[in-house]
């Protein structure tokens, strides 16, 4: 059996009774014999949903697109896989993330863009508890893995709300909250929604706060950004 048979079985035993995007990140995670693993979905480069196989994995993933940075942010940013043995190590180049990885218990993370041909539909990423590389052939399958979810997820935008995947209509509301303050504060200050995201960021990280915190105090009126 060729190597895309194999992982086109394995990805319909494991969606057999959930979204595509949870079998999709179990296989994921169990080809790279790592804990668990997670699918962002991305719109216009703002996140628009994260299905992970636990909590950790999606709370992580969707704090890495909302603080600008980490694996998943440059794998989707250059449309070529990011593998990070040990994530302690990027500390310098990626300081929030690094701290988040390692509050969650996370050494080591592998992200995988989802693009069918120059569509860029999101990112996947593998964590693990452990520092370490894939191996050949893990790194190989989850390549496969990666191809069959785009067009999977590519297919199901047509099916799901507004163009959006079924696989993601339930969870994301942090994200979908961040979107909502960015937009708040770029019609306050007449700049882009990337400018008043990138405000957001900024605050969060000089107050030590969480991203959707920040953005939950903005939409509820209790925090105004200023120029």
């Amino acid at each position: 059996m060729s190597r895309w048979s194999r992982i086109a079985d394995l990805l319909r035993e494991a969606a057999a009774g959930v979204p595509v995007a949870a079998g999709v990140a179990a296989v994921a995670a169990e080809l790279l014999g790592a804990e668990r693993a997670g699918i962002a979905l991305l719109t216009d480069g703002l996140p628009a949903g994260v299905v992970g196989t636990d909590a950790v994995a999606e709370a992580l993933l969707a704090e890495e697109f909302l603080r600008g940075e980490g694996p998943a942010v440059a794998a989707h940013a250059d449309g070529l896989p990011v593998l990070t043995p040990d994530v302690a190590a990027t500390a310098a180049a990626w300081p929030a993330y690094a701290e988040a990885a390692a509050a969650a218990g996370v050494a080591a993370a592998h992200a995988f863009p989802l693009r069918v041909g120059a569509i860029r539909l999101g990112v996947l990423e593998v964590l693990r508890d452990r520092p370490g590389a894939p191996t050949p052939d893990g790194y190989a399958d989850v390549l496969v893995v990666a191809d069959l979810a785009a067009h999977a997820l590519l297919d199901e935008r047509a099916d799901g709300p507004g163009g959006v995947p079924v696989s993601f209509v339930v969870g994301g509301l942090e994200l979908d909250l961040v979107q909502q303050a960015a937009g708040m504060v770029a019609e306050a200050l007449s700049i882009g929604v990337d400018d008043a995201l990138v405000r957001i960021r900024g605050h969060a990280y000089a107050e030590g706060l969480r991203v959707a915190d920040v953005g939950r105090s903005i939409t509820e009126g209790t925090l105004v950004l200023e120029e």
